[in-house]
């Protein structure tokens, strides 16, 4: 399967078919011009030929290369040959070499092998060349860098090829340019893909672990991708008259996209039931006002999927989970998240084990209740007896090492498939590009900004694992700005940056009542004794009356000679 990612086409004039296709000699002085001028934005059309030849033209006034493809003729792949774009000599654009009827023209474009047009007889100019009204030429690249060549005569777009994809480009404008296809949402992240895995199994997932892990960003991935519909893929044939299929992209994501309603909830302390499934809300009646009840944010995602919504599914992203009181919120509402108590199995088929939720909230009315207030201000009737829909799905995150609220309600946690977000040094290894066989950990001084940062954030999380359990361990987002570092010394500021700002503190909040560990981890002492920080290191004890006392001093980083700065990181991290 070829997928294809780029379309370079360009229209062909009465003046280019003049020039290429007459005979050697018909004008005085040669065969004339022997190439098609093309006139395209140069970023374009030098990102389309990446995976060609680069040679460098030194006589171009701008030194440009001269790239050279090898493309064969859709419809036949045995006819292969190569295609030249030369950068034209004082002029900013360029232009497909060789390609008249007595030099090298690509076999896509040869009249007696593809029946390319060819110029009217008695033609004696441009000005007679009147049958290329709709004439262009194309070349496709594939996602694996092959480039195939073909052409169409055509004013509008054939009825065989796919619409809505882009190829419409091709028959509008000026017909010449450079059309790019997004791939980028098959490359899903590992940590997404797992939930989405898991999503496929149960309807409630949550993601735990130590903050920085990555749990809001997958949540953040999923809010934006699930929002888009399913992806489609353009397919290269070799086929002259229809070189293109679309077909559906193979994705975990494929199966959840599509006429999604998505909410986005982060929980607190002061979050209630009346907000997240059913409360009450005040209107104005005469002589005064009366209560009337009003949906929830959970509530009101099961009406508009079910019955006869809207949607087909719903999703609730719950940020911070075990910061909500979550028994409260949730309330009765919690038996039906499990998937056997819900209308209908995943499959859509009725549930016999179905069970209807309690609407003590609610006056019924034979089979409805009275009309309730959505989130959009329209009024409802739910049908009584109101089952949960199937088709409702929650993904949640909290911090393990949370421990300033209470532990997460165990009937809820049973109710949700737990997914372990744990710090990456794979992740890290990757995003720096690190060989760790490379790194010599005998010479500190060779230790550039990455992978300081690496092995300080390791050191840190031995620490913190030792002395109090890896759930308090520090995430690998703490350190991913040195990434984004112009240079070195730039890098080692950035790492001093998360450092001071993002590490430490949360050191100090771990070790709040062992003060002495955490010195211990300073290396204070061993800086006194190490020559190579010691006249500058920023951490030192404080001097009282001649007595040395177990209480720090410190001084900001951005305070030390930038030079200096390096030298502390690595000999923290070493």
């Amino acid at each position: 399967m070829k997928i294809i990612d780029a379309i370079f086409f360009k229209k062909i004039t009465p003046g280019d078919l003049w020039n290429i296709d007459r005979a050697k000699g018909t004008v005085a002085g040669g065969g004339g011009q022997t190439y098609i001028n093309l006139a395209i934005d140069e970023d374009k059309l030098i990102e389309f030929l990446e995976y060609g030849d680069h040679i460098p033209k030194t006589s171009d006034h701008m030194l440009r290369n001269i790239i050279t493809i090898n493309a064969d003729t859709i419809g036949q792949p045995l006819k292969i040959s190569d295609i030249e774009f030369d950068p034209r000599q004082d002029r900013n654009d360029y232009k497909l070499s060789n390609q008249a009827i007595h030099k090298n023209r690509h076999h896509a474009w040869s009249n007696t092998e593809n029946g390319f047009p060819v110029i009217p007889t008695g033609a004696v100019g441009a000005a007679s060349v009147t049958n290329v009204d709709y004439l262009q030429i194309y070349i496709i690249r594939t996602t694996d860098g092959e480039y195939h060549a073909g052409y169409i005569d055509s004013s509008v777009m054939p009825t065989t090829w796919p619409k809505g994809v882009g190829l419409e480009e091709m028959f509008t404008g000026n017909r010449t340019d450079v059309i790019f296809f997004d791939h980028d949402d098959t490359d899903i992240p590992r940590e997404v893909e797992e939930i989405l895995e898991e999503l496929r199994n149960t309807p409630n997932v949550l993601l735990y672990g130590p903050p920085g892990t990555g749990k809001t960003f997958a949540m953040q991935w999923l809010w934006e991708h699930l929002k888009q519909p399913a992806k489609k893929a353009l397919i290269f044939k070799h086929d002259f008259s229809n070189p293109f299929e679309l077909i559906d992209i193979e994705s975990p994501l494929k199966f959840f996209q599509g006429d999604n309603r998505l909410e986005w909830l982060t929980f607190h302390q002061n979050l209630s039931y009346e907000e997240f499934v059913i409360g009450k809300q005040m209107e104005p009646v005469a002589g005064g006002f009366t209560l009337v009840p009003k949906l929830g944010t959970l509530m009101d995602l099961a009406v508009s999927i079910d019955p006869k919504g809207q949607y087909k599914r719903g999703i609730l992203f719950i940020d911070e989970l075990n910061r909500g009181n979550v028994s409260r919120i949730f309330g009765q509402v919690l038996t039906f998240l499990d998937a056997d108590k819900r209308k209908v199995d995943e499959n859509g088929y009725d549930n016999s084990m179905k069970l209807p939720i309690p609407l003590p909230e609610l006056k019924i009315n034979a089979d409805k209740t009275e009309e309730v207030i959505l989130m959009d201000g329209n009024k409802f009737q739910l049908p009584y007896p109101y089952y949960f829909p199937f088709p409702i799905y929650i993904i949640a995150s909290m911090n393990s090492v949370d421990r300033a609220v209470a532990p997460l309600d165990t009937a809820l946690a049973r109710r949700f498939k737990k997914i372990e977000f744990a710090p990456s040094y794979e992740f890290i290894e990757r995003h720096f590009e690190i060989d760790t066989s490379t790194i010599d950990l005998t010479k500190p001084k060779s230790w550039d900004s990455k992978v300081s940062a690496y092995l300080l954030l390791k050191r840190v999380n031995d620490f913190i694992a030792d002395m109090l359990g890896k759930e308090f361990e520090l995430g690998h987002s703490y350190i991913l700005d040195v990434g984004n570092a112009s240079n070195e010394k730039d890098g080692f500021k950035r790492l001093a940056s998360s450092w001071e700002g993002l590490i430490m503190p949360q050191l100090f909040e771990r070790f709040a009542n062992k003060e002495s560990q955490l010195y211990k981890f300073l290396k204070i002492e061993d800086a006194i004794s190490d020559s190579s920080v010691s006249g500058f290191y920023p951490y030192t004890y404080r001097e009282r009356d001649g007595h040395t006392l177990q209480v720090i001093e410190m001084v900001k980083l951005k305070n030390v000679d930038s030079d200096k700065v390096a030298e502390i990181m690595r000999f923290l991290a070493k």
